[in-house]
């Protein structure tokens, strides 16, 4: 079974409730979803981030948060790196936009 489900890491506690007794019921039937739980343009150190953290623990699923390095704090670094489940993931670099002006936005 493969579920695609995006939450944000401000999840409120409607989302979260409903995350665990779908989890639960696939533990229940002793099946083991595939997610993709990304989280994207982490930058600093929240509650909430803390909160994605241990809901990912207590679930045993990997998150990838894709971080800004430029605007990355070290007590956010630090914080998905002493969970078992995150993961710092390169996105972008400073979020700068190149483009000549006129032209499309662009990063690189």
């Amino acid at each position: 079974m493969t579920a695609g489900l995006a939450v944000r890491s401000n999840i409120s506690s409607r989302v979260r409730d409903a995350f665990q007794d779908e989890t639960q019921q696939w533990r229940e039937r002793e099946d083991l979803p595939r997610l993709f739980w990304r989280d994207d343009d982490l930058a600093k150190w929240s509650p909430a981030l803390d909160s994605c953290l241990r809901l990912a623990n207590e679930r045993h699923i990997h998150v990838a948060f894709a971080a800004i390095p430029t605007r990355l704090t070290q007590r956010a670094s630090e914080a998905v790196r002493s969970a078992d489940c995150g993961r710092l993931a390169l996105h972008g670099y400073a979020h700068v936009n190149h483009a000549a002006p006129g032209a499309d936005a662009c990063e690189y």
